[in-house]
């Protein structure tokens, strides 16, 4: 992983930390909804991760155009289920 990928994979974490609320709220009758939340973010982090790297292994040229379009859809996939999630 190059200078510039740890960069801009910081850039992104940092991003989605000023997502993540302050605190949790205690309360039990909120406590379900923030945890959800702060799962959501988690899961949202780990897809971006994931993006990223696909990016970077596509942009390598070391994939067929198979893999390529398999990483893709499954990246497409991924994102449409955290919409629903969301």
């Amino acid at each position: 992983m190059g200078t510039g990928d740890v960069d801009d994979l910081e850039l992104q974490l940092n991003e989605l930390s000023r997502q993540l609320p302050d605190r949790l709220n205690a309360e039990p009758a909120t406590a379900a909804q923030e945890l959800g939340r702060l799962v959501l973010t988690l899961v949202e982090v780990v897809r971006k991760v994931l993006e990223h790297q696909a990016v970077r292994r596509m942009d390598s040229g070391t994939l067929s155009p198979a893999e390529v379009e398999r990483l893709g859809l499954a990246l497409l996939r991924l994102s449409e289920r955290m919409d629903e999630l969301k």
